[in-house]
């Protein structure tokens, strides 16, 4: 997928869309709650900031993680944000690293919770 997802609504409609496609192939039995984030303006209007382009809570255990996309971090980077109310595992990575981890990601996740690693 080309194209800078920051300036071309398109190209982060589709990494947007590629993620929710992505992640409901992995939740059929619906346990996630996604988007969790809203990310949009008081006036309906979508961000597109990327921050986050993908969100989601686990309604079993109340596990919460996003999906960031900065072009500064390259590969993936994982850090736990603890909140007042929840705590948040959050990854930060590339355009790139997202396109072509993010399937395994999204599975890695889903085994956690499962109770089950994938490795």
């Amino acid at each position: 997928m080309e194209g800078n997802y920051m300036q071309q609504n398109l190209v982060y409609d589709a990494l947007e869309n590629y993620a929710l496609l992505s992640f409901k192939e992995i939740d059929p039995a619906a346990v996630w709650e996604f988007p969790y984030f809203k990310t949009i303006f008081s006036n309906g209007d979508p961000m597109r900031d990327a921050n986050p382009i993908f969100s989601a809570r686990n309604k079993k255990d109340g596990t919460v993680f996003k999906i960031i996309l900065d072009e500064d971090q390259g590969e993936l980077h994982t850090y736990i944000h603890q909140g007042v109310e929840e705590k948040v595992t959050v990854y930060l990575m590339d355009q790139t690293t997202y396109l072509n981890k993010l399937k395994g990601l999204f599975a890695e996740i889903a085994g956690h919770c499962a109770g089950y690693k994938i490795d």
